[in-house]
């Protein structure tokens, strides 16, 4: 492993376990033995902060200035810019969604132009931590508290709404169907994603190291 501090694992269609590392580059797991890419390949940055796999199998690698595209044999394409991609979720065929530092771009994978998403005033401006896309909604943990949106309509819930904090790092499903997100400084808490209520919560006191 090219660095020690992980931000991102993700497992391929190939089975593949890559890891997004803070000065590292990305490296690639195959069971036994490490693969490193780096700026010499072709990232825009050797600080990864997320991966993702598109629905036509291309991985897609998140850095601290810029995004980059890797086709399972090379990098193929790449770009530097200002913009800290911490997610990546795919919005539709030919358009991923870029979870940045001030909200989200819109990306085209065909023309490779990247758009600024106005969709809610808080939302915009926050950073966008993780994504999760359960059925026809779109979840995103943010700074600035826990966004769903379906249909062009987004919902914020918060710490005025039962949250254990507005700082939220991830979300997962776990296989009742229910979503769990993970907060900063708050703790873990359970929803069930039909109501939006919260079935059960862990603050800081519940939770114990190991």
């Amino acid at each position: 492993l090219p660095q020690s501090q992980v931000y991102d694992l993700y497992q391929d269609s190939k089975s593949y376990l890559w890891m997004a590392t803070q000065g590292g580059g990305a490296a690639r797991f195959d069971g036994n033995s490490f693969e490193t890419f780096s700026t010499r390949d072709g990232l825009p940055s050797n600080y990864v902060q997320t991966i993702y796999e598109d629905s036509s199998n291309r991985l897609w690698i998140g850095t601290k200035t810029g995004l980059c595209s890797y086709d399972h044999q090379k990098i193929d394409w790449s770009e530097k810019n200002e913009l800290i991609i911490y997610s990546i979720i795919e919005e539709t065929d030919s358009t991923l969604w870029l979870g940045t530092q001030g909200g989200i771009f819109s990306f085209n994978t065909n023309t490779k132009k990247f758009n600024k998403q106005k969709l809610n005033p808080f939302l915009d401006i926050a950073r966008i931590n993780d994504f999760f896309k359960n059925k026809d909604e779109i979840w995103m943990a943010t700074s600035r508290g826990l966004f769903i949106e379906k249909g062009g309509q987004v919902q914020r819930y918060n710490i005025n709404k039962g949250l254990l904090s507005d700082d939220i790092k991830s979300i997962e499903i776990d296989k009742a169907g229910n979503i769990w997100i993970v907060q900063f400084a708050g703790g873990v808490s359970c929803i069930d994603p039909k109501t939006k209520t919260i079935i059960q919560e862990f603050n800081q006191n519940n939770i114990r190291r190991g």
